[in-house]
């Protein structure tokens, strides 16, 4: 399917916007319903920190890079490594619920250690042993997207640093809490279940169809190969909206 910049776009800011919108919406509704607070959590982060404007600047230049106005770039910029990025500043302005910001980091823990045992074996035999990084060889793969890639890298250290400071020593030893985990599983079923009924399979650009899948909202990266029995429906490139 072709898209257009202004209907790529509207898909892109709609589905962000309720990525964090639903998860948020939900955590108010639940602490009112059980009149708890998670005071802690809530505590001001330091405004000495520089990681929420390094995170910001990065994915200012992330869109400059891939090109802000390419329907690819917008179609795909909802992948939830990219909402933890706005997840943080969000945060450390006090727009969004700490604990939502780390159930998002638990998300994307997976397939971030993943990247650190593709990359690590890369860089040792040449070869991608899980295929979560493999995209970064492809022959359309530009050098903009291999830059504008490695916040799968530090993005995760760098969040769990601010997440120390929120909650005082108990958060410093352990950033990560079970009601983080409790929610991360409500973050994951929302960003894959809006890239599912919002964006496609495939895009049309240049003349080419970009593979998209965001989310793993279709099947597993196409590079796990070893997972490729895990594809979803037997209608997973038609257009969802």
């Amino acid at each position: 399917t072709l898209y257009t910049s202004s209907r790529a776009a509207f898909l892109c800011i709609s589905h962000v916007f309720l990525s964090l919108f639903i998860p948020a919406l939900l955590h108010k509704a639940y602490t009112a319903s059980t009149s708890t607070t998670t005071t802690p959590m809530y505590t001001p982060y330091t405004p000495y920190t520089p990681t929420p404007l390094i995170i910001l600047l990065y994915t200012l230049l992330l869109l400059t890079l891939r090109n802000p106005f390419s329907p690819k770039t917008l179609l795909e910029f909802p992948w939830l490594c990219n909402v933890l990025l706005l997840s943080s500043p969000l945060t450390h302005y006090s727009l969004y619920p700490p604990v939502l910001l780390q159930a998002t980091l638990i998300s994307v823990s997976i397939d971030h250690i993943l990247w650190y045992v593709d990359i690590s074996a890369y860089a040792v035999s040449g070869s991608f042993p899980v295929g979560v990084a493999k995209y970064l060889t492809w022959k359309t793969t530009s050098y903009g997207r291999v830059l504008t890639s490695t916040h799968h890298l530090w993005s995760m250290p760098l969040v769990l640093s601010q997440l120390r400071g929120y909650g005082g020593a108990a958060a410093a030893r352990c950033p990560v809490t079970g009601e983080g985990l409790a929610w991360s599983y409500a973050v994951t079923l929302c960003n894959v279940a809006l890239s599912r009924a919002l964006l496609p399979m495939k895009a049309r650009e240049g003349g080419e169809d970009v593979y998209l899948n965001v989310n793993l909202s279709r099947e597993v990266w196409k590079d796990v190969a070893k997972f490729r029995f895990l594809r979803v429906p037997a209608d997973s490139d038609d257009d969802p909206v």
